[in-house]
């Protein structure tokens, strides 16, 4: 499948709110709905979510796991130990967009997931199956996009762009308009401008740290 075409995705725009909204850091290159038309360019999941789709449950899943991938690599590099970090988004609820505490917990049983609080709930199962799709997406994302483009991507969404025309020496220009999010490009080397400079410069302990996370047991 060719990974290098423009695919525009469409994601039920509560969800994604929640989702952006539950992050503890900003996602300044919108990663997260760039990393969907990344899957739905390799086939892994659809472009559109359609609410009467049978594995609807497991997309839900997957996107907030994208989030909650997002939140563990840039807590990371700030020098948070992941297990420190706790899941946020919840996605559940009575109707769409949001799936219900029976789709989820089917969603687990057929997995094998289980809560280990009794007794069982929508939302801890919820925290269950996105931890577990979380190690899963970032093997994935690793075989479609390999380290270097999947590290870029994510190191660079969590730095605040500078304006285009930032002057170190003219500080009325540090309000100038920032450029576009680079995850608008959908395109799966929407991130390729920056490996040089992320991948090759100013390495520092943070660098180090969440790079091996990120490619631990790839």
């Amino acid at each position: 499948m060719d990974t290098d075409v423009q695919t525009e995705v469409q994601i039920p725009e509560e969800l994604i709110r929640d989702v952006i909204s539950s992050l503890d850091w900003t996602d300044y290159q919108e990663w997260i709905p760039w990393a969907w038309g990344v899957l739905t360019r390799a086939g892994d999941v659809p472009a559109v979510i359609d609410d009467d789709d049978l594995d609807y449950a497991s997309y839900v899943v997957t996107l907030a796991a994208l989030g909650r991938l997002f939140d563990i690599f840039q807590d990371v590099a700030d020098g948070l130990n992941e297990r420190d970090t706790g899941l946020e988004t919840d996605l559940t609820g009575y109707e769409r967009p949001y799936i219900t505490d029976i789709e989820i917990a089917r969603y687990c049983e057929r997995h094998g997931y289980y809560e280990e609080d009794f007794p069982e709930t929508g939302t801890g199962l919820f925290a269950v199956a996105v931890a577990a799709r979380v190690n899963r997406l970032k093997t994935r994302l690793l075989e479609i996009l390999g380290d270097a483009r999947l590290y870029t991507s994510l190191f660079a969404s969590g730095e605040m762009p500078e304006p285009e025309d930032y002057d170190y020496e003219d500080e009325d220009t540090a309000d100038s308009p920032r450029p576009e999010p680079l995850g608008r490009t959908a395109s799966d080397d929407a991130f390729d401008v920056g490996i040089d400079a992320v991948m090759n410069w100013h390495l520092t302990p943070d660098k180090h740290r969440s790079y091996e996370w990120l490619t631990e047991g790839a």
